[in-house]
């Protein structure tokens, strides 16, 4: 599991570090422009945030993320606790406000919860453009009938489904999928989209998954995908 901690005051992040490094992976930001940065580039399970950073404020690094189609839980700390202040993080994509006096198990908790949360919604089934994702069962269906994938290429496949509408890089499917420092091929990753999309779209004419040249790639899912199929080697 991975946390993503936007935080200045170093005093306070080894307060946190102490509970949180226990069973987590974290990684450090220090403005709000770092964090938004990370927010966009990794997949984190959970992102605590303070409110007061020396170039902006929480609010505004989670209205950032949220723009940037992040999707991962958000916890604000505040020194500044109240009911309007609460309003006001639930309205910019925050899902928990903590006040930032609260104690580092608190937290821990609160991340924990949002974890468990989150797992349980990445679970529902998906449906996008006449595709079904049961993502529980690890089934995929087009107009009702089931699509048998490899493994590896469902793996990846539920991964970019889990981000559709962001970009994903090729270097953060290997680093997601293959953990274990076996080396790889560098067009590993376009060797198993080739194969996903010749079970998935290429029997249908059907376009679901989108290669972002240079980037990566996205499921893109604010329109229907269009009847038609090209060839894309990338």
């Amino acid at each position: 599991m991975r946390v993503l901690f936007v935080e200045e005051d170093l005093g306070y992040i080894n307060a946190l570090m102490g509970e949180l490094s226990r069973d987590y992976l974290v990684d450090i930001a220090h403005t709000g422009e770092d964090g938004a940065y990370l927010s966009e580039i990794n997949d984190y399970d959970v992102i605590l945030v303070d409110d007061k950073l020396p170039d902006c404020s929480g609010t505004d690094v989670c209205c950032l993320t949220r723009n940037s189609q992040c999707v991962s839980p958000i916890i604000l700390l505040s020194a500044n606790y109240s009911e309007t202040k609460i309003i006001e993080c639930l309205e910019n994509g925050v899902d928990l406000c903590f006040p930032r006096n609260v104690s580092p198990d608190r937290i821990k908790q609160g991340v924990s919860a949002l974890i468990k949360k989150n797992n349980i919604l990445k679970n529902e089934p998906v449906k996008i453009c006449g595709y079904y994702f049961d993502l529980c069962n690890k089934i995929v269906r087009y107009n009702n009938e089931e699509l048998k994938l490899r493994r590896k290429e469902y793996d990846i496949l539920e991964y970019l489904v889990l981000k559709r509408g962001r970009v994903v890089s090729k270097e953060e499917i290997l680093e997601h999928m293959w953990t274990n420092g076996i080396y790889l091929l560098s067009n590993t990753v376009e060797v198993h989209i080739t194969n996903i999309r010749n079970v998935i779209e290429k029997p249908f004419k059907r376009k679901l998954i989108e290669t972002v040249r240079g980037f990566g790639y996205r499921i893109k899912v604010e329109k229907q995908a269009k009847n038609s199929y090209h060839t894309d080697n990338d």
